[in-house]
């Protein structure tokens, strides 16, 4: 089975085209005088052209012209490779030579007003426009070849939870992620085919997470959806076997696809899923960002509704009838409280759907970069405002008139994001997977660690005492910055209790509240403005070039570990099924949340939890799903899996029965 990770030279410029693009058009948004007053920009950077009111005034497109991206004979094996072209394009335009720019800013001081993250926000977020987007010209193809690196539609699968086996014979499994899969460990996707399902799913995602160094933050988020009542993916573990080799931990969650509609909402074969990518703001200029996931939908009439009914909105009122405000509302208050960048204020990572009540629906997804992960707009404790910038839907629904979010956010902070909370959830997944992590970081005779086949990639492998000290207060690193778990809980919940003049807990509130932090693993944020800053920060491996398994016969298997927690004696056995949704949102943890306009048809499915003076009855409906099977063999793969769900404390389970045990 051979992977291929190679990135080509037109790949690589294409992608340093966009974040050059992006930073140039993004420099014309910052105003200068109000960020860095008293210096004479006309003397130290005269090239930005700075106008009376603070703003730039150089033609961005003729600085785009001015660099040289027909760089000869590129050779990109590795990483340094990759930065040493970048850099190189940086400083090839010699009117505005991006390094020069950022040294000077870098040496520049800001006005204790602002800081270096809202000034990056503002650069991130800015539009570029719809007539310039074709001049970079990504070759689309190209690109997507690079992606698919490694696919077959020849599996079976054997999925074990507890002892009771599911077989299925028609899987498809590849590679899966877009950034994750240049690490060592990368992940993978699965769909069963074939008219089968798993409890009601039949499409998953597997994920190292290995640029989260507490394995947490997928979890952690998906189980702050359930305790909200939010429509959502879950998320469990899962340990996985390929061919009898052990593959190591990985995050098991579901997917929003068609199947997934159908089971939550009952519609087979939805007409109105779109995936959102590349969606700049949600206004119809730019509703090529988002793609139906139905194929045979050739028709964007509605979506092309839906955008310009947002773009004439001055108010919430003007939406109430066609769009879930609050749950959108609180997706955004949670995004806020963990520094979530990666969704709609980047662009991408959520799903927009049109349910059968004909009210459309924000479904975000990907939970790896959040609790101030890779969070380099959200570390300093910025107000809402300067967080989410100019996305017009925000305006609309939070900036024009912020009471109705304030609720919310009240009601999240109060509900789920404390440390009284939290800190205890965490402690209890802490408890249960520490044997697995034991297990996922133990390397064989040749030293090699679980599922880390892609040699070339990105390390992250994190030690046990990382793992341990930044699912705490130490804040630790991966790619980028990665803020102790606890720690960033404690300092958001301050900020926000005290911004918004809340009602908060006082023990967690004193200044003097004591919490430990591992000095020797710390890491001290404090970055300083410049473009070339966070790129090279942490970027010391190769770029992977090409990677293989060499199996003629694979076979991939989920499996319970064969060590378990100390306190596996007090499990209690709950059989479960399936039962109506409430629209609520519920105080407890134990939550329940299907949709369906079909009757259901209960099985019987038994679910470990810790707590045994908890219990849920839910009948699970499976629904058959119509999918074509005459598809060309490829290598054999046999995938045969047993999770790792006695997960009883943590789950929403791979049963998809949306409950934990948050106390």
């Amino acid at each position: 089975m051979k992977v291929n990770y190679e990135l080509t030279a037109s790949s690589a410029i294409n992608m340093i085209k966009a974040t050059l693009y992006n930073v140039i058009f993004g420099l014309k948004k910052v105003n200068f005088k109000e960020y860095y007053p008293g210096y004479n920009f006309d003397e130290i950077l005269p090239e930005l052209k700075i106008g009376e009111d603070g703003f730039p005034t150089f033609d961005a497109i003729e600085v785009i012209n001015g660099f040289d991206f027909n760089l000869e004979n590129i050779s990109i094996v590795s990483m340094e490779d990759f930065y040493e072209v970048y850099y190189e394009i940086l400083e090839s335009n010699e009117d505005f030579n991006m390094i020069r720019i950022s040294e000077v800013l870098d040496g520049l001081k800001m006005s204790d007003n602002h800081n270096d993250m809202e000034l990056l926000e503002i650069i991130q977020n800015a539009s570029i426009p719809s007539d310039i987007r074709s001049i970079i010209s990504i070759n689309e193809e190209e690109e997507e070849e690079v992606m698919k690196s490694f696919k077959t539609k020849n599996a079976t699968m054997i999925f074990e939870i507890n002892g009771e086996q599911n077989s299925f014979d028609k899987v498809t499994f590849k590679l899966g992620g877009a950034y994750s899969r240049f690490f060592q460990k990368p992940g993978f996707n699965l769909k069963i085919r074939g008219n089968k399902d798993l409890h009601g799913r039949s499409q998953f995602k597997l994920r190292a997470d290995l640029n989260d160094p507490t394995i947490m933050r997928t979890k952690l988020i998906s189980d702050i959806h359930n305790r909200l009542g939010l429509k959502s993916v879950s998320s469990t573990y899962v340990q996985l076997y390929i061919n009898d080799e052990f593959m190591g931990l990985y995050t098991f969650n579901d997917d929003y696809k068609l199947s997934w509609i159908e089971e939550v909402y009952g519609e087979k074969n939805a007409k109105n899923l779109y995936k959102c990518d590349s969606m700049i703001d949600l206004l119809p200029e730019y509703s090529y960002g988002c793609i139906n996931e139905n194929e045979e939908i050739d028709n964007d009439t509605e979506w092309i509704e839906f955008l310009t009914a947002i773009e004439n909105a001055k108010s919430a009122a003007d939406l109430e009838d066609i769009f879930e405000i609050d749950h959108f509302l609180y997706e955004m208050a949670i995004d806020y409280l963990t520094g979530a960048y990666d969704h709609i204020q980047n662009t991408h990572n959520y799903y927009m759907y049109k349910q059968p009540n004909g009210k459309w629906i924000y479904l975000s997804h990907d939970f790896d970069h959040d609790f101030g992960q890779v969070s380099m707009f959200f570390n300093a404790p910025i107000t809402i405002t300067a967080a989410y910038g100019n996305i017009h839907l925000i305006e609309v629904l939070i900036f024009n008139d912020s009471a109705r979010f304030e609720k919310i956010l009240s009601e999240v902070i109060s509900k789920v994001f404390n440390p009284s909370t939290l800190y205890s959830h965490i402690d209890e997944i802490k408890e249960y997977i520490k044997p697995y992590v034991i297990l996922d970081k133990t390397p064989d005779a040749n030293g090699n660690y679980p599922g880390h086949f892609n040699t070339g990639g990105i390390d992250g492998n994190f030690s046990l005492e990382q793992w341990d000290a930044y699912s705490e207060f130490t804040n630790g690193y991966s790619d980028m910055e990665s803020y102790g778990l606890k720690y960033w809980i404690l300092m958001r919940y301050r900020y926000t209790c005290d911004y918004y003049s809340l009602e908060c807990d006082s023990t967690y509130l004193d200044e003097n509240y004591e919490y430990p932090v591992v000095e020797e693993l710390n890491v001290n944020y404090n970055y300083d403005f410049g473009f070339d800053g966070w790129y090279s920060t942490y970027y010391s491996y190769e770029m992977p070039t090409e990677t293989s398994i060499d199996y003629n016969y694979t076979e991939v298997v989920f499996e319970t570990p064969t060590e378990s927690p100390s306190e596996a004696s007090n499990e209690t056995i709950v059989e479960t099924s399936t039962e109506s949704p409430t629209e609520t949102y519920s105080d407890s943890f134990i939550e329940t949340q299907t949709n369906s306009s079909t009757e259901p048809t209960p099985t019987s499915i038994d679910v470990e939890y810790i707590s045994d003076d908890e219990a849920l009855e839910v009948e699970e409906e499976v629904t058959a799903i119509d999918e074509s099977d005459s598809e060309e063999e490829e290598d054999l793969v046999t995938i045969t899996a047993t999770a790792t769900n006695e997960i009883k404390t943590i789950t929403k389970t791979v049963t998809m029965i949306r409950s934990t045990i948050i106390n």
